[in-house]
């Protein structure tokens, strides 16, 4: 709990004050309406409904977003112990935080690396645990529709997935029993090779 609130704590409160000030308009045209009907609630309960709208419904918030963030931190620590990505720091690989400068979603922290030139993000790929992802930041690249399916053919014969400022290599934790720590920087320089060779040029990240 304190590493979260360590990262977090500007956008916990951010959050909180939000959603807290969200629900307490809520509450109040609410209130406006039942009055304009004739229908206006004791004191008790426009405390109670205060402190609910105000405290309890934005801590409540909260509290499930910090469930899914420690959720998805158990998940990452997981993968990385099973080998070779419990070697990564050999590879010059380094704790780095993602979404530090975003206000709507908290910062983890996965591995970030270099090969190549290319800056490497190292992190559990959301929608499947069970892979780990290597993300290559990269400069844009124009291309016309049959240049993007040749380049896409080229890329997908070699397990690499093209999304928006970077190209994504993923390894299923279940298959890679027998790779060494050697098999992973040798396929992770082909990888970035490979981009090269395709006319991707690395952009660098600051920090």
């Amino acid at each position: 709990m304190d590493n979260f609130i360590n990262l977090n704590g500007r956008k916990i409160k951010f959050a909180f004050l939000t959603t807290s000030s969200i629900f307490l308009i809520f509450s109040f045209i609410l209130f406006v309406y039942s009055y304009s009907k004739g229908e206006t609630p004791d004191l008790a309960s426009l405390i109670t409904g205060v402190f609910v709208a105000g405290f309890v419904m934005p801590a409540f918030i909260i509290a499930v977003a910090y469930y899914e963030w420690y959720r998805k931190k158990r998940v990452r620590l997981k993968a990385f112990k099973i080998p070779p990505f419990d070697r990564l720091e050999e590879m010059g690989f380094h704790k780095y935080y993602v979404l530090e400068n975003s206000r709507f979603f908290f910062t983890e922290e996965v591995k970030r690396g270099e090969i190549n030139d290319f800056t490497l993000i190292c992190n559990v790929e959301r929608n499947s645990p069970n892979k780990i992802a290597f993300r290559a930041i990269a400069k844009d690249k124009q291309l016309d529709k049959s240049e993007f399916k040749k380049l896409e053919h080229v890329l997908k014969g070699n397990n690499i997935e093209l999304d928006f400022g970077a190209l994504t290599k993923a390894y299923n934790l279940k298959k890679i029993q027998f790779m060494t720590i050697s098999d992973l920087n040798t396929d992770l320089e082909q990888f970035t090779d490979l981009l090269k060779e395709n006319g991707f040029e690395p952009l660098k990240e600051n920090g």
